[in-house]
């Protein structure tokens, strides 16, 4: 049997690919000879770019991590972190909610950005 697993993360114990991780060792003992397909998801919220990009492994196709300085919705400079992975961007913009800030100017900031570097799709 083919199995799909696809976790989100355990907020503040473990991240959606460790969830995924200890989801088919446990499987795995059960049914060894399953063949186990792990895709750690998030919902746009914190661990977001962590399942996206996949630290532990290079070799796994996905977005890398890349960082930057953007202007928040407060005029001052806000560090950020995006997935990148070929034309397709991806950030995290509850990152401002977060801080209490509601105004949309920063958000648009890292959008312009990756389209003036080739990016044609944005996921957020």
């Amino acid at each position: 049997m083919r199995v799909l697993v696809c976790p989100d993360k355990f907020r503040g114990t473990l991240t959606a690919r460790q969830v995924a991780d200890a989801i088919a060792r446990g499987w795995r003992r059960a049914r060894p000879s399953d063949e186990l397909v792990l895709e750690p998801l998030a919902d746009g919220g914190e661990g977001t770019l962590d399942a996206l990009v996949p630290d532990a492994d290079p070799s796994i196709p996905g977005f890398r991590r890349i960082e930057r300085s953007v202007t928040g919705p407060d005029g001052g400079p806000l560090d950020a972190q995006a997935g990148v992975r070929g034309r397709t961007g991806a950030d995290r913009r509850r990152t401002m909610a977060e801080r209490g800030w509601h105004a949309p100017s920063g958000s648009g900031s890292s959008t312009r950005r990756e389209r003036r570097s080739g990016k044609e799709e944005q996921r957020c």
